[in-house]
């Protein structure tokens, strides 16, 4: 694995001026990058060789605390072709994971996202009525203390992930739907089916509403196991969607534990 873990010099403020990576930046074959503590706003600038990073399976991004975004949009069309895992803790001024120009590109091999500790970020990609997903291939996601994410899907970006496997929300101390409208989105009745997902795994989610917003419906026909734990601020607040979960035929463990007053 290469590995990035800058270490503190006198320079200080002039690090974060600079892209981590620059036009002298040549890494044709790296498949996994882990970069860790760096002190720079950006760690692409636009001159990366086209060569450079085309293979890049896995990315580990960890307590950058000035990091502004993972990547710009021309890097993310590159990386889209090859990236499966992306991982990103303790980046706190990050508000946005995926950034598009919106220009049409092609589906991301992306199978696995986990979030950690990104207690800025607002959106994990926003759709804007664009007509593709970057990621529709994802498999395993998990979103831990994000607490400003105040949903984690629009609903348009929900009906393209089909595959998701397992779905893990902790911690998420705004969070009030899985899946909403974005404003310039109406409200239409939508039944979002998430046909893979086995298992859906929901703590300490002290605002959540419900999976989906009002007027649309949701169904897990593959679902096996379904945990909710201090979800919403009433005991069955975060089970407003009862009757989907009640119709999941496969689902083999179920816990619902509410919050306890003290």
């Amino acid at each position: 694995m290469k590995e990035v873990v800058p270490k503190e010099t006198a320079k200080g403020n002039d690090e974060s001026l600079q892209p981590l990576f620059n036009e002298m930046a040549r890494f044709p074959n790296i498949r996994k990058l882990q970069i860790e503590g760096a002190k720079c706003k950006e760690l692409w600038n636009n001159q990366i060789p086209n060569d450079s990073f085309c293979k890049l399976e896995l990315l580990r991004v960890e307590h950058c605390d000035n990091l502004l975004c993972i990547a710009p949009s021309h890097m993310w069309k590159r990386l889209q072709l090859c990236l499966v895992f992306l991982e990103v803790r303790s980046c706190h001024l990050i508000k946005i994971i995926y950034e598009s120009d919106r220009t049409n590109t092609k589906s991301g091999k992306m199978t696995r996202l986990v979030l950690r500790d990104l207690e800025n970020l607002r959106h994990i990609w926003q759709s804007n009525g664009f007509p593709n997903v970057p990621f529709p291939n994802l498999r395993y996601v998990e979103v831990v203390r994000c607490s400003r994410l105040e949903m984690l899907f629009t609903t348009f970006t929900a009906k393209f992930l089909r595959q998701i496997k397992e779905l893990v929300v902790e911690s998420c101390e705004d969070l009030e739907l899985i899946a909403g409208h974005e404003e310039c989105e109406e409200a239409a009745g939508t039944t979002i089916t998430f046909s893979e997902l086995t298992a859906l795994r929901l703590f300490e989610l002290p605002k959540i509403r419900a999976i989906q917003a009002e007027k649309d419906s949701v169904e897990f026909p593959s679902l096996q196991h379904l945990c909710m734990v201090s979800c919403g601020t009433v005991p069955d607040q975060g089970l407003d969607d009862w009757e989907s979960y009640q119709a999941c035929k496969n689902i083999e463990e179920m816990l619902f534990k509410c919050a306890l007053n003290d």
